[in-house]
């Protein structure tokens, strides 16, 4: 089992840690090695261990190592939801305002900087409450555009996000949701919730509002999984990053956040609506890799995020968001 978890990690190392280019030759010698060593990998007996085979046995071995595990496990070893067909990206369409399309950018840009070679993303932006999925849906150029990109059939991911009640009903969602399985029956639907635009706001009120949102939505979201049984949603609370982040500041532990509220570099936030700073857009972006895409966030070398501090509020998300999947 040792020797199993070393080159399972050995692979992991090369699939998202070392930058592509010089990762390649790595990985090929790894992959027509790997067969000779580990034959259980190769599971339909060429000879040549593929992508898709490396993973499939990495997930396996990594099933079976935590079913031993015994006693409670640390936050960072919690188990994320992750999609099997996505562990090499998808091509994304993202629906939504400034406090979501932001933070799909950064993680488009993050994803393809890590060498995810399927990713690929698309965005249709409308501010404030026009981001939300009912108001871009009745706009008839918002609208014509997200349909033009799903027509193609080649949307993998249709994420959305959430402004307030008038124009995110169940039935608002649906009718996306609908139309992205008539044109791709295969299509995994994600619904992200931002963090209040009170920036300004005491901790309480702050946590209150993270919350409220984050309870009404996923009674949304609940609804929206049982009327499409077949199709994965996925639901990721990214506003517990600004939570944790805002809090941290507070408190006096992140050194990297210069000002709760600045459009110099060091700002949490750029204004008093709520914006999102570089460091937040970074650390939201990286919440999405790891729950949309199973990213190890302990191996993921990415140029966003050198704090240590910053990057070890992520097991922290995870496992706030965790408790969402666990409700029943």
């Amino acid at each position: 089992m040792k020797n199993i978890i070393s080159f399972t990690t050995a692979l992991v190392a090369l699939l998202v840690v070392v930058p592509q280019a010089t990762a390649q030759g790595q990985l090929e010698d790894k992959l027509k090695s790997a067969p000779k060593r580990y034959p259980e990998a190769d599971t339909n007996n060429d000879g040549v261990l593929s992508m898709a085979e490396a993973r499939a046995f990495r997930a396996k071995m990594r099933g079976k190592k935590n079913a031993a595990t015994t006693g409670s496990q640390p936050i960072d070893s919690v188990k994320r939801e992750q999609p099997d067909n996505f562990q090499n990206g998808a091509s994304c369409l993202f629906l939504g305002h400034s406090f979501f399309i932001p933070v799909a950018k950064r993680f488009d840009e993050i994803a393809a900087a890590t060498g995810l070679s399927q990713h690929k993303a698309s965005f249709v932006m409308n501010g404030g409450d026009g981001g939300a999925p009912g108001r871009i849906w009745s706009s008839k150029a918002h609208r014509t555009a997200a349909t033009q990109i799903l027509e193609t059939g080649n949307v993998h991911l249709l994420g959305m996000t959430y402004y307030d009640e008038t124009n995110c009903r169940v039935e608002d969602y649906e009718r996306w949701i609908d139309l992205a399985i008539k044109h791709n029956p295969k299509v995994r639907i994600f619904i992200g919730l931002c963090w209040p635009d009170a920036p300004q706001a005491s901790m309480d009120e702050f946590d209150n509002m993270i919350k409220l949102s984050g309870d009404r939505l996923f009674r949304t979201v609940q609804t929206l999984r049982k009327r499409h049984p077949a199709t994965p949603i996925q639901f990721v609370h990214y506003g517990h990053v600004a939570r944790e982040l805002k809090a941290s500041h507070a408190a006096g532990h992140s050194s990297e956040i210069a000002a709760l509220i600045s459009r110099e570099p060091g700002g949490l936030f750029r204004d008093t609506k709520g914006h999102a700073g570089e460091l937040l857009l970074d650390v939201a972006a990286l919440t999405w890799l790891e729950h949309l895409y199973g990213v190890d966030m302990n191996k993921a070398k990415t140029d966003a995020v050198q704090s240590e501090s910053a990057r070890a509020i992520l097991p922290v998300v995870a496992k706030r968001n965790l408790a969402y999947q666990n409700k029943k």
